[in-house]
This record gives structure tokens, C-alpha cells and sequence, in this order.
């Protein structure tokens, strides 16, 4: 469906959020190659980021950063399945904020209006994931990159019309909010043909 992947529509993030892109290159507010600046009411400064991490390792942070992707992911697929939502709901918001938050309840909003639900039984599955201190910084905590596929997977229309789903290939950051949680704050992602961290 050439609309579904050309500009209407796109998966996003995890390879499973439908956000509308309009002229959008890809996911996420940053220029690629740059990591983006946590901007947010609820992101913490960058000072009190480092004091509240000055006791974790870089290894335990990089742990902390795939667990909380982990259990977003899972809940993501579950909010999907159910034909997304009006707003965000509460199972999500212990691991984002910020533009990705903002993303994501705009891509579940999307799917709700549409009416489309995930496939029963056919969920994205994250296929690659490895930490990339290059894209660490002083508001960037913890950073990772992954892949996941969605081709098994894709949306039902409410006409049953199959959207189908893709490779997803993307950068999240990482930062704690003023709640002390690391969460993930913002993201850069594209569609490729083959994952990049297999291989």
C-alpha cells in the first residue's frame, strides 16, 4: 500500500506506532547525527541528571535504558492491539516523556480515529538492540539503538484492509525526569530493508 508507506502514514519508534508524517524525512525533532536536547516541562535539568546518576556505571545505566524500552515496548503492543487510544494512557507514561511522549499519544490517537488494530496473535518483535555511547551527552543519559520487524505483523483497517509493516531502525535517547525515572525522551528512526545490527 504505497500510501501507507510514502507520507500518510508510517511505522514509527518501534516499528508499530502510525504517526502522520507530512514532509517529514523520519521520526523524531532532531537532525540526523545529532542527538536531540531533552526538552520538556517534565525532563529534568542537566545538572541534577548528572547528580542523580553520579552513583550508576555506564553499564548499569545502558542495563536501566533496555529494561525501560523493554516494558514500553510491551505495553505499546498491547495499547496497539486494542485500537489505540485517546490519550495516553497510564501504562505507558513510566517510560517516556517529552517529544517522543508526545509522539507516541499523537501515533496511538492516529490509530484510534482510524479505527485500525493491530493483527491478533502477530505483534512486532525487537529483533536488535545494543547501547551507542557515541550518542551520550550530558542530557543524553543512556543511549540505544535497535531494530524491530513488524513484516508478520500490520494493522486491520475497519474495512480489513491489511497495512502492512516493516523494518524499523532506530535511535532513542534517554534522560530522567523529575520523577527520577529514566525514561525515554526522544528518538530518531527510518524504515530499512535490513537491520544494520545483524550481521
Amino acid at each position: 500500500m504505497r500510501g501507507f508507506r510514502d507520507g500518510v502514514v508510517r511505522w514509527c519508534c518501534c516499528a508499530v506506532v502510525v504517526v502522520s508524517l507530512g514532509s517529514a524525512a523520519g521520526c523524531g525533532s532532531s537532525p540526523p547525527g545529532a542527538p536531540p536536547a531533552a526538552v520538556s516541562s517534565g525532563s529534568a535539568t542537566p545538572s541534577a541528571d548528572v547528580v542523580v546518576s553520579a552513583s550508576m556505571s555506564q553499564a548499569e545505566l545502558d542495563a536501566e535504558a533496555e529494561r525501560v524500552y523493554r516494558a514500553f515496548f510491551a505495553e505499546e503492543q498491547k495499547v496497539l492491539l486494542a485500537g489505540g487510544a485517546e490519550e495516553l494512557p497510564e501504562s505507558v507514561k513510566p517510560y517516556i516523556t517529552g517529544d517522543f511522549e508526545k509522539m507516541i499519544e499523537a501515533g496511538f490517537q492516529e490509530v484510534h480515529r482510524n479505527r485500525w488494530k493491530l493483527q491478533p496473535d502477530r505483534s512486532a518483535e525487537i529483533v536488535a538492540l545494543k547501547p551507542d555511547h557515541s550518542l551520550l551527552s550530558v542530557e543524553v543519559l543512556a543511549a540505544l539503538v535497535t531494530c524491530s520487524d513488524s513484516r508478520s505483523s500490520g494493522f486491520l483497517t475497519s474495512e480489513g484492509e491489511l497495512l502492512p509493516g516493516g523494518i524499523d531502525y532506530a535511535s532513542l535517547y534517554f534522560s530522567r525526569n523529575t520523577d527520577g525515572q529514566l525514561k525515554v525522551f526522544n528518538s530518531k528512526s527510518e524504515e530499512v530493508t535490513a537491520c544494520p545490527l545483524e550481521g
